[in-house]
């Protein structure tokens, strides 16, 4: 997987449209936490995220999600959250 990213990257690297990833550090590792944290903030579930990065447990799919204050807000102030009270 990572040899298989890497040729990837360099390959995205030489378009001249992604020229300002020429400076970046890119790896599989990182695409993981960016999938995860997208995934997270376009409201998708860790239990769903969990089966689609293939992680047994919940605890390493959180590891790999970041999850800023004002979305913990709005979670917040959703309706959801009412009707555990």
């Amino acid at each position: 997987m990572q040899e298989v990213a890497e040729e990837a990257f360099r390959n995205l690297k030489n378009l001249p449209e992604f020229s300002y990833l020429k400076d970046k550090t890119l790896s599989a590792h990182k695409l993981r936490h960016t999938f995860g944290t997208l995934k997270v903030q376009e409201g998708v579930d860790l239990v769903t995220i969990q089966e689609l990065m293939g992680h047994s447990s919940l605890n390493t799919t959180q590891i790999y999600t970041h999850v800023k204050d004002e979305q913990k807000q709005k979670a917040m102030r959703s309706g959801n959250v009412a009707q555990f009270f």
